[in-house]
């Protein structure tokens, strides 16, 4: 319960960004009320989610979005119903076959189907319109508002730190690994686009293959963060891009200008001042250094490979590679002993929420949007600001240090791959 209404909040919120952002604009109207009212869990959220984006409805969202998960709901009855038989006859034992087993009878369900015939039976006695139309529909409306706010603080109540202590970190990671399959899964559904992979199989192997070296980067990226700094992990990681531009006349055949080796030499330099000058605190730190430069390497596989794949479209790519990613991940983190969320105090939650929520969903959801509306160039030249934000964080909030040569080579490398990106004046 705790986490759906966790990750039902930041969808409330989530989907409305997407929509008005333009994510979704692969949907007509009709497809995002569907989208909403399939994906969403409570009734609640998908008000809120509709409301949001469609405040007068006058775009049909929030009303159909409503009546897609009312359906959903009508479903239970008979769901319920047959689950409710097959697990009966399960915990049958064999001795007592011939005796009659009783069965869980999910009532609400049935209440909800006889509440919707007697709305529509009022309609037609009364010759209404529209529901809304029917007499006291109004202040039902109003007392049906208080139910259902005080069925969300009750749920909210029941939500506790302590309940995800004794749970665990498997039923969070289960709650956020189906919110994604939700959010990507249903988007491809209702898009009514195909994973046509059967008919290049090359590229599907690039994709996993992307994917994999991807769900490798994250985990050799927050290990360099746990035996250095920030800032150093950091300059380390951005050495991606000197790699894609050393690989690509390897694979693509492309040349180099003398501007790119300048920038070559230059940013490796750098890489020397961050890795090999004094101001280390140890071998931690060197150890560090190299998990952030093979998170560079993997990073720039990434980028490599998705080269190669040119028939598989941006979000079917992104849904495949995020599922390689998980796998990879998974196994990573029951061996290094899970997710110790019992050890986070109340700030440590309310960090990881704001993570959660703000740094990965609403975060990622303006860098897409973004994509769609700025050129190629000026996209790579304001990617920038993430390493120079890193190391000012690092240096003034977490107060972790930094030696003037290590901050000579993180300028290298920033400047000198800043200054390739640039274009060449004509």
């Amino acid at each position: 319960v705790s986490t759906v209404v966790i990750f039902g909040t930041i969808a409330m919120f989530l989907y409305p960004i997407m929509f008005r952002s333009g994510i979704l604009s692969g949907l007509d109207n009709t497809q995002v009320a569907i989208y909403t009212g399939s994906t969403l869990h409570e009734v609640a959220h998908v008000a809120g989610a509709g409301n949001a984006m469609d405040p007068t409805d006058s775009l049909d969202i929030a009303g159909t979005a409503t009546i897609t998960k009312m359906i959903r709901v009508m479903l239970l009855a008979p769901v319920l119903v047959v689950m409710g038989l097959a697990l009966s006859r399960l915990r049958t034992a064999p001795s007592a076959s011939a005796s009659k087993s009783k069965i869980t009878v999910p009532w609400f369900a049935f209440y909800f189907i006889g509440i919707i015939c007697l709305n529509t039976l009022l309609q037609y006695l009364t010759g209404a319109a529209t529901v809304k139309e029917i007499p006291l529909n109004g202040a039902i409306e109003y007392v049906d508002t208080f139910m259902l706010t005080m069925a969300m603080t009750a749920l909210g109540a029941e939500t506790s730190i302590d309940k995800f202590r004794q749970a665990g970190a498997k039923p969070f990671l289960l709650a956020a690994l189906l919110f994604v399959w939700l959010l990507v899964g249903g988007y491809l559904l209702v898009s009514g686009q195909k994973l046509a992979l059967r008919a290049n199989r090359r590229e599907a192997a690039l994709l996993l293959l992307s994917g994999t070296a991807m769900g490798v980067n994250w985990i050799l990226l927050f290990e360099a963060y746990r035996y250095t700094t920030v800032s150093v992990a950091t300059l380390s990681y951005y050495f991606a891009p000197v790699l894609v531009t050393a690989a690509c006349p390897l694979l693509f055949h492309e040349r180099l200008t003398g501007k790119q080796i300048v920038c070559f030499v230059m940013s490796t330099l750098g890489l020397v001042l961050v890795i090999g000058v004094g101001g280390f605190r140890g071998v931690a730190d060197v150890r560090g250094v190299l998990f952030g430069l093979g998170a560079a390497a993997f990073y720039a596989a990434v980028i490599l490979l998705n080269k190669f794949i040119r028939s598989v479209a941006g979000i079917q790519r992104t849904f495949l590679q995020f599922l390689a990613a998980i796998v990879i991940l998974i196994p990573y983190v029951a061996a290094t002993g899970g997710v110790s969320l019992g050890m986070l105090d109340a700030r440590g939650w309310v960090c990881l929420l704001i993570v959660g929520f703000f740094h990965t969903g609403v975060t990622y959801c303006l860098y897409f949007s973004a994509l769609r509306e700025l050129p190629g160039q000026e996209v790579a030249l304001l990617s920038y600001m993430d390493p120079l934000v890193a190391v000012i964080v690092s240096v003034t909030v977490l107060g972790e240090p930094v030696t003037a040569p290590q901050l000579a080579g993180g300028a290298l490398i920033l400047g000198f791959t800043l200054w390739n990106e640039l274009p060449e004046k004509k």
